[in-house]
């Protein structure tokens, strides 16, 4: 699994390019990254969605991969 903060930071995505892969709202993607009464924590198969993702990208030479 990769957490969303280092997919965008290793993809360069944006909160955006986040919902729509993982089929999410803006806003529930957003409160993944907020703090308080209103945070929310991705699912599992978010978390794999964004490490497939990214695994992907590293193969086909779109981003080096991260250490």
């Amino acid at each position: 699994t990769m957490p969303p903060e280092e997919y965008i930071v290793s993809t360069g995505a944006t909160y955006a390019d986040v919902a729509n892969l993982c089929e999410r709202a803006y806003s529930e993607v957003c409160r993944w990254f907020s703090q308080g009464k209103s945070a929310r924590k991705p699912t599992a198969r978010d978390l794999r969605i964004l490490k497939l993702d990214y695994e992907l990208k590293v193969e086909r030479g779109q981003i080096q991969r991260i250490s």
